[in-house]
């Protein structure tokens, strides 16, 4: 072997070698500088720099309390990690069993809630801002609500119930995406207050009335409360997202135990068909006389709502989204509790009976529907139906009590409603 030779292996060790060492000192190096604790502080500062700005108070509107003429608007502020007042504010001129707004409602309802279970759901890397968690809360309230019912005379009858109190309550809130939110609780409240039940006339100017003072008494109460961020919501989706179709759960018409889904799809550029199903149990305050005192208390009936809509949009839309014109079909099935104080009437006892009933007919509408938010829609609408509705006159026969007939009128009745709430599906749109 030359001289040359031996340079050139030599120079070739040296440099294998080097190049060896510069490899050995890479994860040396890495080992020295990536301890545990340093890459936990570089997730947790990244944790950090996520992080979503605290919410410490939060303007809800609640949508499944809600009419286009009764909002239903709390505010929750926090008072430390785990505690936070709410006040529930619900006002104004609802419409019922298809009667006209008669009277001026209201209820306020305040809470002290402590969310117990804000460390566990952190540990677990769930989130509890916005106040999502499970809490226990103490609320007082107040309200004033009336309930319209015909009469054997030709006149209305209108149960006029003011109450109060306090009570306890277990819930479970939670954050639904950015914008929405739902409320599911249970509760234990002491109640008092009075019922008034009113004849009133005609031309509705005057009416004689019969005041029935309710004792205290323990009753319990069971509900949901769901919508939106009302800052949020306010700032519309700009983005137009395309969809052959959507599947649209209504908040609006919500009960802890009756649900209600919506399935729009287009039929070509300009027209869908849009199908509502609304089903379960209907939460409604029942009276009832126990020979002692008259009160009431919370009691579920069965019901079953579809509404089959044809919609024309003028405006061609990609997003199901904009002014429309509609034709629809309904039909309702479902149960009610008329109670009647008759004690001014007939000089008899309370009473009262539950009744199935039926309602159905034709409706023409005009509405817009708008997106909110990312999963949120809303959608106004207002028009005529022309019903065909069962509902009970009241009478007394041979002096006994209580008697009813069911009577079936058919009438023309305007429309005003809302829908609102969250898009669960949309369809490609592949046209």
């Amino acid at each position: 072997m030359t001289s040359l030779h031996i340079k050139i292996s030599f120079a070739f060790i040296v440099a294998s070698l080097a190049l060896n060492a510069q490899q050995d000192s890479i994860p040396l190096s890495k080992k020295l500088i990536d301890t545990t604790d340093v890459k936990y502080d570089r997730l947790y500062q990244q944790f950090l720099a996520e992080k979503e700005k605290p919410i410490k108070s939060l303007w809800k509107l609640d949508l499944a309390g809600s009419g286009v003429l009764m909002p239903a608007i709390s505010y929750e502020h926090k008072m430390g990690k785990n505690w936070s007042e709410e006040t529930f504010v619900k006002f104004g001129l609802p419409w019922k069993d298809g009667f006209f707004p008669m009277k001026f409602e209201w209820e306020v309802d305040q809470q002290l809630k402590y969310y117990y279970n804000f460390k566990k759901r952190e540990k677990y890397g769930q989130n509890i801002n916005g106040f999502s968690g499970n809490y226990v809360a103490l609320e007082v309230f107040s309200g004033e609500d009336y309930q319209p019912k015909p009469d054997v005379t030709g006149a209305m009858l209108v149960d006029k119930r003011f109450f109060y109190g306090t009570g306890l309550r277990y819930g479970m809130q939670r954050q639904i995406g950015q914008s929405a939110y739902f409320d599911i609780y249970v509760g234990l409240r002491f109640l008092g207050g009075n019922q008034e039940t009113s004849v009133y006339e005609l031309p509705m100017d005057r009416y004689s009335n019969s005041v029935l003072d309710r004792s205290w008494h323990l009753t319990p109460t069971l509900g949901i409360r769901a919508g939106f961020d009302l800052g949020k919501m306010l700032t519309l989706n700009k983005q137009r997202t395309e969809a052959r179709s959507v599947w649209k759960f209504n908040l609006a018409d919500l009960g802890i135990l009756h649900t209600n889904i919506g399935y729009e799809r287009f039929l070509s550029h300009n027209w869908s068909l849009d199908t509502y199903i609304g089903a379960g149990l209907e939460e409604m305050e029942a009276f009832r006389d126990n020979n002692t005192f008259f009160d009431y208390d919370a009691n579920y009936f069965p019901t079953i709502k579809i509404q089959e809509q044809l919609r024309y949009y003028p405006a061609i839309t990609n997003s199901l989204s904009g002014t429309y014109a509609a034709l629809a079909a309904f039909g309702d099935l479902f149960y009610k509790d008329y109670r009647i104080n008759v004690t001014d009437l007939y000089n008899t006892n309370h009473a009262g009976k539950v009744i199935l009933l039926k309602k159905y007919g034709l409706s023409t509408e005009i509405g817009i529907q708008k997106t909110l938010g990312k999963i949120g829609y809303i959608d106004l609408f207002g028009g005529l139906k022309y019903e065909v509705q069962e509902y009970p006159v009241f009478r007394a026969p041979n002096g006994e009590w209580p008697g009813y007939t069911i009577l079936t009128r058919n009438h023309f009745v305007p429309v005003i409603g809302m829908r609102a709430g969250i898009v669960i599906i949309r369809g490609q749109n592949n046209r």
